[in-house]
Order: structure tokens, then C-alpha cells, then sequence
């Protein structure tokens, strides 16, 4: 049987070898169409054309002649090229995570094409989250990184999280009418509490030229200047007094304010937009680490 075969393979025409040339030029053809955006099917059907096309050169080696066989050695080592240039790109359309997180939107499906660039999905890192306030310019010179903070969400009403102030904007904020520069804080080991992107929060940062004890949040604009000094307006027994404080930074529309002479639980005069249409307000006095609108009073944490 092998001598027979041998006799077959000796007497193989010229247009077999042709023939096996264009199978194996058909295979390259079929490669060259996976570099664009290959799947492991697609590139898995081109080893087999490619298999098939080395078998019937190899029958045909005996017969062939010389010019025949170098031609078809360069069109089978150009088909080995360009699938190895189809494994390189096949792998190089494996997406993989940068970082460990969860899937918060995809934005592909399965057996889509894509363009290079194209996003498929988007993650989020719920180990910890960012907050970005606007700090005023009057304040941002007492502002650095690393600096404490304090954040409170409105979903998880109650809960104070403990943050520090990962990045400063050297760049102003042009949409604010007042003059703002953005500040990130970054809370940490916040994911079991329930904190998820996209949450509403107020953050504060905490001033150590002030004294946490006996600083307060309260409305900006609650605060007036009299003989020199920065006062604020307060209830108590139906009258309002005049208390003197010592101003901290600028949250918005809220002032952390310091005096021994506030109490918790202290109505302070004062408005805010949310109120629309009234010219004043009482607010309960809050402590410098509740950031509600208004806070609702009592020592800050650790106080």
C-alpha cells in the first residue's frame, strides 16, 4: 500500500500542484480577513483550510517540480505567518479588568464588532469612593492633601463617614459666581455601609485651627460683622442675640463657625436657597461634622 502510494503521489500533474497553491492562497486570504476582528471559531476553521492545504502539498512534493514546491514553501510560510499575526490579534481582543471592581453598565453585547477604543463596560471600585466639593478661594489656602474630612449622604441619613482630601484643583471653577476651586475627598471601607456612586453627599473639611469641640456648622449668610467682629444671630428664650465666632471654611452656603457661647440645639437666623422665598430662617445649630441643610444639632463626633 505505501509503495502504491508512493507511485500515486510520483505521477501527481503540475495543475494538482496549482490547485493546492490557490486552496492554500484561499487559506491565507481567509487569515488575512480574521487581523481585523477575529473570533477563536473563526481562527479555529483557518488552522483546519491551513491543515488541509499543507496535506495535499505534501502528497503532491513527489510530483512536483522544484519552482512548484519553492512557491508553494513561500505561500505556506506566508499562510503560517499571517495566522500567527491572527493569534496576536485574537489575543489581543481579550479584555481584561484593570482593576477588581464591580460592573456597573455594559456597553457591548456578545459577537459585536468593535472599533479599537471602543468602551465594553464600565467598573466601579466600591472600596472607595470620591467626593468632589467647591471650596472657596478664601479658604483653599488652608487646604491640602491628606486633610481630614467628613461626609455625609443623604441616603444614609445619620451615618458620618470619615474621609481625607485625595486631590486639589489648581484650575477655578468658571460656572460658580462665586470664586471655587474643586477639592476630591476619598472615603475608604465605605462599600458595607452601603455607599454607591452617584449618591448625593455634603462633605466638610475639618479646620485643626479650630477647635472641634465648640465648632459649628451654619448658614453662611447668618454671619454679620459688628464693631469689627463676626457675630451670628441666635433664639434663645424667643429673643434674638448676637453671638461672636470665630469663622472657619466655607462649605457652600455653610460656614463652620467657632464659640464657646453656642449650645447644641442653638436656632440660628440665616437662609439658604433651598428655602426659596424666605428672607429669614431658624436653623438648628449643628456641629461642624453634620453636614445636613439644616444639621440637626449635638457635639461633633468625638465632641
Amino acid at each position: 500500500a505505501r509503495a502504491a502510494y508512493a507511485e500515486s503521489t510520483a505521477a501527481a500533474a503540475t495543475s494538482d500542484v496549482q490547485s493546492a497553491l490557490s486552496t492554500i492562497q484561499d487559506a491565507q486570504v481567509a487569515l488575512d480577513d480574521l487581523l481585523n476582528s477575529p473570533t477563536a471559531a473563526e481562527v479555529a476553521t483557518a488552522q483546519a483550510q491551513l491543515a488541509d492545504a499543507q496535506a495535499t502539498l505534501d502528497d503532491l512534493k513527489a510530483g512536483a517540480s522544484e519552482t512548484d514546491l519553492t512557491d508553494a514553501r513561500i505561500t505556506l510560510e506566508q499562510a503560517l505567518v499571517a495566522l500567527e499575526e491572527a493569534y496576536t490579534t485574537l489575543d489581543a481582543a481579550t479584555v481584561v479588568a484593570p482593576m477588581d471592581g464591580v460592573v456597573m453598565a455594559l456597553d457591548a453585547s456578545v459577537g459585536e464588532q468593535l472599533n479599537e477604543g471602543a468602551e465594553v463596560a464600565t467598573l466601579a471600585d466600591l472600596s472607595q469612593v470620591e467626593l468632589t466639593i467647591n471650596v472657596s478661594e478664601l479658604d483653599i489656602p488652608r487646604v491640602s492633601e491628606g486633610q481630614a474630612a467628613q461626609v455625609q449622604i443623604d441616603a444614609l441619613a445619620g451615618q458620618t463617614f470619615d474621609g481625607t482630601v485625595a486631590r486639589i484643583s489648581p484650575a477655578s471653577d468658571a460656572d460658580s459666581s462665586a470664586v471655587t476651586y474643586p477639592v476630591t475627598i476619598r472615603l475608604t471601607g465605605v462599600a458595607a455601609a452601603g455607599v454607591l456612586p452617584g449618591m448625593s453627599a455634603i462633605g466638610t473639611l475639618v479646620d485643626d485651627s479650630l477647635d472641634a469641640t465648640s465648632s459649628w456648622l451654619v448658614p453662611t449668610n447668618s454671619i454679620r460683622t459688628q464693631d469689627g467682629a463676626s457675630v451670628v444671630r441666635i433664639v434663645r428664650d424667643g429673643q434674638p442675640v448676637a453671638v461672636t465666632v470665630t469663622t472657619g471654611s466655607v462649605q457652600g452656603e455653610w460656614t463652620v463657625v467657632q464659640s464657646p457661647e453656642l449650645q447644641s440645639g442653638d436656632q440660628v437666623l440665616g437662609s439658604v436657597a433651598t428655602y426659596v422665598g424666605e428672607t429669614e430662617s431658624r436653623f438648628p445649630m449643628g456641629p461642624m461634622g453634620d453636614m445636613g441643610a439644616p444639621p440637626a444639632g449635638g457635639p461633633p463626633p468625638g465632641g
